[in-house]
């Protein structure tokens, strides 16, 4: 995995690389990734918009997260004392020869 232009690029022998193409067959992880490519959102928002559970959307961020996708950013509440995690995926090239 290299980085061309802000962008990531996945190669097509490494285990990232095969993560990504499940995820991208993936209808529900297919939306959290468009989504998240237009938009840093919360998890709550993300659930309502795409009308997915918790431990589903967790999951699938947690992929993201491991291949190298996700950027994450606490913001805090302006009006509450919590901070909340923000979720935006990076954009990315596949490669393939």
């Amino acid at each position: 995995m290299i980085t061309k232009d802000d962008k990531i690029v996945f190669g097509m022998n490494s285990k990232k690389t095969k993560k990504l193409g499940k995820l991208l067959s993936i209808d529900k992880s297919y939306a959290i990734i468009r989504l998240l490519l237009k938009e840093p959102l919360n998890m709550t928002i993300i659930s309502k918009k795409l009308s997915i559970k918790l431990p589903v959307l967790v999951h699938y961020l947690k992929i993201l997260d491991e291949i190298g996708l996700l950027t994450i950013t606490i913001k805090k509440h302006p009006t509450k004392k919590r901070k909340t995690k923000y979720y935006r995926v990076k954009p990315f090239i596949l490669s393939i020869p």
